[in-house]
């Protein structure tokens, strides 16, 4: 994804968190997993788990980056990197739970992958976990890539 991309993304999520549809989406997820009341760690990896499960990942055409709405993406049960990030923070955002996008170089020196930033209240405290929904399904919330440079927006 490329740096200008990134606030055509945040308008997306922007828009979306307010949708009551994508809400709706992110409550019925939380309801099927019977979350707890305040459990906010456990409706991220709830809201995770759905979007890496039911999202499969597929590239665009070389040469050409197309970022999705949410509902899009949904719908057509597919997307890219960005594609996933935009759906992820989008139905984060609209329970409450504060994002950030996190764009990385992992093999070279241009930015190649994007993946969320989610804030999870813990003990009085903001805790910035990584959420990339792209990445073998072997590995857990949390984890992290590899990467020679990074940017959070």
């Amino acid at each position: 994804m490329r740096i200008w991309r990134i606030g055509d993304a945040k308008r997306l999520i922007e828009k979306a968190k307010y949708n009551p549809f994508v809400k709706s989406i992110a409550v019925q997820i939380i309801k099927r997993r019977k979350v707890p009341h305040k459990d906010y760690l456990g409706q991220a990896r709830a809201i995770f788990d759905f979007v890496r499960s039911r999202v499969k990942y597929i590239k665009d055409p070389v040469g050409y980056d197309q970022l999705s709405p949410p509902i899009r993406t949904v719908y057509q049960g597919y997307g890219d990197c960005e594609d996933h990030s935009i759906l992820l923070a989008s139905l984060l955002e609209s329970i409450g739970i504060p994002t950030k996008l996190k764009l990385v170089a992992t093999r070279g020196p241009k930015y190649d992958h994007i993946y969320v930033l989610a804030g999870i209240p813990l003990d009085s405290k903001v805790r910035w976990m990584p959420l990339d929904t792209t990445l073998a399904r072997t590995k857990p919330m949390g984890y992290e890539v590899s990467y020679k440079k990074a940017r959070v927006f």
